[in-house]
């Protein structure tokens, strides 16, 4: 029982502003994701994409929006093709 009181206590913690940052982006991860899945896209991760794929999600909001060949280092980062990410803006 204590365990589980313990798992109850952690939950109801305030968190820093940081760590909720960090989950709303791990969250907007998961939907976009599940965006991909369901309309057949293709996602990739920094070493993954071409200079030319558009960043759609990124732990730097100051990539988003940019090709990768003007990213120089990985924060979380992922793209779509050109035309995916027309497709991603339309339903955005």
């Amino acid at each position: 029982m204590a365990a589980r009181h313990s798992k109850i206590t952690r939950k109801s913690k305030a968190y820093s502003e940081g760590e909720l940052y960090k989950r709303r982006y791990h969250s907007e991860v998961r939907k976009f994701k599940e965006w991909c899945e369901e309309n057949n896209i293709v996602y990739k991760t920094f070493e993954d994409a071409n200079e030319d794929d558009i960043c759609v999600l990124s732990a730097d909001e100051y990539h988003l929006h940019d090709p990768k060949s003007m990213i120089s280092q990985d924060c979380e980062d992922y793209f779509l093709s050109i035309e995916d990410y027309e497709t991603w803006c339309e339903e955005k």
